[in-house]
């Protein structure tokens, strides 16, 4: 080949390079600007790293498991903690009890340093190993939620209410023996790890836990709450807004806030559905009037997605409606 024919040959590969090069260039340009645009889309945020993904990214097995996630109930009145199977049949079968030590003050939490236990429906959050502790806290420790939404609504304040164990020469202590944790020996810390999963556990902390409470109404307000997402579905805001409580308040927003948020963030979206499934109904501890219920839900929009665990608490009003106090994924 002729030194002239070798330039042209190279000035065309030359050119096809830069050709390719400036193809790339765009075709990165417009991957760039479309994820700006679909980052933009999203009127809503993300949930939180930690929020469980269940049914559709875990599968039929994952939901089932859920279904059959036992409870504890610490039975403040006996000094006892109880491990619950899933309601089946309108029983719940005991597949572990221990007896517990609680605040030296007794029951009903409602400032720092009191120490007494609270009282109500709680999350275990994450398990601290006890190496990572010091030596009172035994094998380690489950924490909890408290305060929880509710508690908050109520101002109650505190925190570091754990269930953990004792150091290894205390395997037995009294009844009133902490500033507000439940405390067991590590045996049965160890027992009782078996049956929790982080972040999903129910924890009941009360002296009386009547599970059959409520039977008669949990129909009624299964209605209540497919009726409330209909609403939702239907974009029809005063309809939707009537299923809350004037009273409502979820951390962040009370009832005016609320009523203005969800009206702004509905009018964007064109459609939406949800999908409720797998309820827990449990009557409130110390409280006739207030249920707490947890269910899995999967809500599609037109501009946001979101599947996981969500916990609303009902309380009937002067008409004896069941409303929405709190709405939240904790």
């Amino acid at each position: 080949m002729s030194l002239l024919n070798q330039k042209i040959v190279n000035g065309s590969q030359t050119r096809s390079i830069a050709i390719n090069f400036k193809a790339l260039l765009i075709f990165s340009l417009c991957l760039f600007l479309f994820g700006k645009s679909n980052s933009v889309f999203s009127l809503e945020p993300s949930p939180p790293a930690d929020t469980p993904s269940f049914v559709a990214t875990n599968g039929p097995e994952k939901e089932n498991q859920n279904k059959l996630l036992p409870i504890v109930w610490v039975n403040v009145a006996k000094g006892e903690l109880q491990v619950l199977d899933g309601l089946a049949e309108g029983k719940r079968e005991t597949l572990f009890t221990t007896k517990v030590s609680i605040g030296k003050n007794g029951i009903g939490k409602t400032k720092a340093g009191d120490k007494k236990t609270p009282v109500g429906i709680y999350r275990i959050k994450k398990f601290i190993p006890g190496k990572e502790l010091p030596r009172r806290y035994g094998a380690g420790a489950f924490t909890l939620n408290y305060p929880n939404q509710y508690d908050k609504i109520l101002d109650r304040t505190g925190d570091g209410i754990w269930i953990h164990g004792r150091p290894s020469e205390k395997a037995a202590a009294p009844y009133l023996d902490t500033k507000g944790c439940i405390t067991m020996d590590n045996e049965s810390l160890e027992v009782l790890a078996n049956y929790i999963r982080l972040k999903e556990t129910t924890v009941i902390i009360s002296d009386n836990f009547d599970y059959t409470n409520y039977e008669n109404e949990k129909e009624y307000l299964v209605q209540r709450i497919q009726q409330w997402s209909d609403a939702w579905v239907s974009l029809d805001h005063e309809a939707y807004m009537a299923f809350y409580h004037r009273s409502f308040f979820n951390g962040s927003r009370n009832y005016s806030d609320w009523d203005t948020y969800k009206g702004r963030i509905n009018a964007f979206k064109s459609h939406i559905s949800i999908q409720l499934s797998d309820f827990e109904i449990l009557n409130y501890p110390e409280k006739d009037d207030l249920v707490w219920v947890s269910f899995q839900q999967k809500y599609a929009s037109s501009n946001y997605n979101w599947m996981g665990r969500k916990i609303t608490l009902w309380q009937k009003d002067s008409r004896h409606r069941w409303k929405i106090v709190f709405e939240g994924n904790q």
